[in-house]
């Protein structure tokens, strides 16, 4: 698409200039998207910042800060990454968010920067999924003893999950860790083993 080759030879106005232009809402949307995410890739991050921002539709703007912030800490800006995240005002798209910077993180072996990244996240699903993720990248690097640590906290997280169907996914995701990890095989039975309930709202 024409705006993102521009982004791509760094004329950035140009590229947003015509990414406005576009009538169609939605077509002007996925025209946005692309020039943030090809400014994001190239590492102009400040400017795929502030188009992310010009994104009307919150689950889009959303997503677009959150790849700039996946951006940062591939680039490893865990901190610029982070303070974006942390300006997402919905708490489910903050959470889901989180889940792609620690991945990132650990993708670019910043590990005890990733784990505290999961850990921050208040969603324990959404924790669980990126908990794992860091798991899955430590076991990928050989530090097999830190990964089933991090899947251990992962399982814990899991079993406070309240909703069933929820439960039974993200332990599903521990498992897959604790495989990768080496960790001895899970007992027969172990992901159906039924969580007592500890009031609250289902998570």
């Amino acid at each position: 698409m024409l705006p993102a080759v521009w982004a791509i030879l760094g004329q950035v106005t140009r590229a947003e200039a015509l990414a406005t232009a576009v009538t169609d809402p939605d077509r002007q949307l996925d025209a946005l998207m692309r020039v943030v995410g090809t400014l994001a890739e190239v590492g102009q991050h400040q400017q795929a910042e502030a188009i992310a921002r010009i994104i009307a539709d919150p689950d889009r703007q959303a997503q677009a800060l959150a790849r700039v912030a996946e951006a940062l800490a591939e680039a490893g800006q865990h901190i610029q990454a982070e303070a974006i995240i942390r300006t997402i005002g919905d708490p489910d798209r903050q959470a889901q968010a989180l889940v792609q910077v620690a991945g990132a993180l650990a993708k670019a072996g910043q590990y005890q920067q990733a784990e505290a990244a999961a850990r921050s996240i208040t969603s324990p699903y959404c924790q669980v999924d990126a908990l794992v993720r860091v798991a899955e990248k430590l076991a990928g690097a050989g530090q097999q003893e830190q990964a089933a640590r991090v899947a251990d906290q992962a399982e814990a997280t899991a079993r406070a999950i309240t909703r069933p169907d929820r439960q039974a996914d993200a332990m599903a995701q521990v498992a897959q860790a604790l495989a990768q990890s080496g960790d001895s095989i899970p007992p027969a039975g172990w992901l159906q083993r039924p969580v007592q309930p500890t009031g609250g709202q289902p998570q």
